[in-house]
């Protein structure tokens, strides 16, 4: 499920993922072609997490990294190269 949401002051493509790893395998193209329309970064919802809430992993263009980076946790994968996933830093 992706849709488009204001979360603390900013807006993000948010992705919960309604079957395990969906955002990298069904739902993959769906989400980089979301991503290069709207210029936003994403924050999945895993799998085990629902009810989510907090994310646990975001997708950020290169382009976009930058903006992201209080939120910006370990590299995880890479879905293109212009397109990496990132652990989600949860404020503690």
């Amino acid at each position: 499920m992706v849709s488009i949401d204001r979360l603390e002051g900013f807006d993000w493509i948010t992705i919960i993922e309604l079957s395990q790893n969906a955002a990298l395998t069904s739902g993959k193209n769906i989400i980089l072609d979301i991503i290069s329309k709207v210029n936003l970064p994403a924050i999945i919802f895993d799998y085990e997490t629902i009810p989510p809430k907090t994310g646990d992993r975001i997708i950020i263009s290169k382009k976009l990294e930058h903006r992201c980076n209080s939120v910006k946790g370990k590299f995880l994968t890479s879905l293109t190269e212009d397109v990496n996933i990132f652990e989600l830093l949860k404020n503690k």
